[in-house]
């Protein structure tokens, strides 16, 4: 009995060892139960009106998507107000990247934006290369901004990430586009991990929003 017991506590200790190694290597889960698409109202309510069967609910937020043309490349961004800001990490959207510093796209959910409060404009990137004279150009605007390195971003697909003061937000000449967040019903996955759910929501957008792929994000909504 002795013998049984002892194999049997190997076997769990050789078990446990070897989900922990594979949680270290691969990280932890990256758990989805929702959309977001960026982009009009024509173009939003049509993923919308494709999803409606598998949704439980959609929030409407405003953002914009900024690219700025510098030569022959592009960078874009991201962009919302402090209002905007503060509900999305109530809903557990905004994440940062869990090794700052690290190329890793693990991420884990924020609690807090500790440089919310105040009117300064803040940009996160893993770089500081678009800054000039502590200013972002948006699309021949510039803006000056407070660079953070430990990079934030909404959802799990990271991009440049910038929040304005809602007065310099609404400066700009780009136009608000929708930002829809959609809770899917009875539908959790893992980003990291469930490649083929991911590429086929991809696949399911694409046929009634085309060209939308960077604007197609997945989030884990926190009630």
């Amino acid at each position: 009995m002795k013998k049984i017991i002892g194999l049997a506590l190997v076997i769990a200790i050789f078990l446990g060892v070897g989900y922990g190694v594979k949680r270290y290597v691969g990280g932890p889960p990256q758990p989805a139960n929702g959309i977001l698409v960026i982009g009009t109202e024509k173009d939003v309510n049509k993923v919308k009106q494709e999803y409606k069967h598998k949704t439980e609910r959609t929030v409407d937020y405003k953002a914009k998507f900024v690219v700025t043309k510098k030569g022959e490349s592009e960078s874009e961004y991201l962009v919302i107000n402090k209002t905007t800001a503060e509900q999305l990490v109530k809903k557990g959207i905004i994440r940062a990247r869990k090794e700052p510093g690290s190329a890793s796209i693990i991420s884990e959910p924020v609690n807090e934006i500790k440089e919310l409060p105040g009117s300064l404009n803040l940009f996160y990137s893993i770089s500081d290369y678009d800054l000039e004279d502590s200013q972002i150009d948006l699309n021949g605007k510039r803006i000056p901004v407070s660079y953070i390195k430990n990079q934030i971003w909404v959802g799990y697909m990271g991009m440049d990430f910038v929040i304005l003061n809602d007065k310099t937000y609404d400066e700009l000449a780009d136009p608000d586009s929708i930002m829809t967040v959609i809770h899917l019903k009875d539908n959790k996955f893992d980003y990291k991990e469930d490649k083929e759910e991911v590429e086929q929501v991809f696949k399911t957008i694409e046929n009634v929003y085309p060209d939308s792929k960077r604007k197609v994000n997945f989030v884990d909504i926190q009630d």
